[in-house]
This record gives structure tokens, C-alpha cells and sequence, in this order.
């Protein structure tokens, strides 16, 4: 953008100056029409989810924009002319929600989010895999410990030895 600029003592003097838009000492230029939303990504989540990314596709965004929920401001940021993101709270409620962008007090036309009903919590395993099993339908322990004698004797059984063979018994053991 080139502007003259003349002097005021020096009127016949002038320069062309270039001027740099957007410097943080210059307000954002308006965009030349209305900022209006095209869709929203995602347009749903579950209730009860983390705070979520909301991503405000649209025209006319200028930074300055804000998003907001039931005309509640939600943290807004601005990417570009045509997308903002936003973080939607995880606090709420199901139900259907209008998302509209504010600047200057005006605010666009609204899209509906929708909050869904929690889902239903997963079918959970038994805690024990015979929690089901009546108990006189369990193996009695001191039963077992006397079949595993009787294998022993049979020679129909032999302990299992966990690592390598060997012919020492540690000390603690007896023979």
C-alpha cells in the first residue's frame, strides 16, 4: 500500500512511502462483506468428551473473530480469512447447540452443534472367570492336592521345573 506524504514545512517536497498492512499499530482491515459460516468440523461429539477442537469453516474472517456457543465466547483463534478454531468445553450438556462468529457486536447466521447423549458404558468382563459358577460346582482343594499325590506315586505326574536341570538341589531343599 503506497501513500504521499508531504511535508508540511516543505509542500512542494513529497515522497512515496510504502506502508506495511497489519502492523501490530494498525487495526486488521474489515473484510468486504459479512463474516458467514460455511460448516463446522466436527459438527457433533459425545457428552462427556475432553474439551474438543471445533474448526469454524467459513468467509470474511478477519483476526478479532470470535466463536461463539449460545452466545457464549468460546476461546477463539484465527487461522485464516476462511477458518477459526475454537475449544468447545467438555461440560456440556446433551442437546443441540447454535455456533455463530461475532466481530464488531455483529454475528453471523447460526449452525447447529450437537452435544449426543452419553453412550452407554461397555459391557465390563466378571471379575473371575467362574464368578457365574455355583460353588458346590467347583474342584474342592484338598481334593486336588490328594490327586496330584496319587499322580506322584503313579509316576503319572512330574512337577514342572521352571529354568535348566540340574543335579543340586539348593540348600534350603531337601530330598
Amino acid at each position: 500500500m503506497s501513500s504521499m506524504i508531504k511535508s508540511v514545512n516543505e509542500p512542494q517536497l513529497s515522497r512515496e512511502v510504502t506502508l506495511t498492512p497489519n502492523s501490530h499499530n494498525e487495526p486488521a482491515p474489515l473484510p468486504e462483506g459479512r463474516p458467514t459460516i460455511e460448516g463446522l468440523n466436527p459438527a457433533e461429539m459425545p457428552h462427556g468428551t475432553v474439551d474438543q477442537l471445533l474448526v469454524v469453516h467459513g468467509d470474511n474472517f478477519i483476526p478479532g473473530c470470535a466463536v461463539t456457543f449460545e452466545g457464549v465466547l468460546l476461546d477463539t483463534e484465527y487461522e485464516a480469512p476462511h477458518k477459526l478454531n475454537a475449544t468447545v468445553p467438555n461440560d456440556l450438556e446433551a442437546g443441540t447447540y447454535t455456533v455463530t462468529v461475532e466481530l464488531l457486536g455483529a454475528s453471523t447466521d447460526g449452525q447447529t452443534f450437537t452435544v449426543n447423549e452419553p453412550a452407554p458404558p461397555p459391557e465390563t468382563r466378571k471379575a473371575h472367570p467362574h464368578a457365574d459358577t455355583h460353588p458346590d460346582d467347583l474342584a474342592d482343594p484338598d481334593e486336588l492336592e490328594e490327586e496330584i499325590e496319587a499322580a506322584e506315586e503313579e509316576g503319572d505326574f512330574k512337577p514342572v521345573h521352571r529354568g535348566r536341570p540340574t543335579k543340586h538341589l539348593p540348600k534350603n531343599r531337601k530330598r
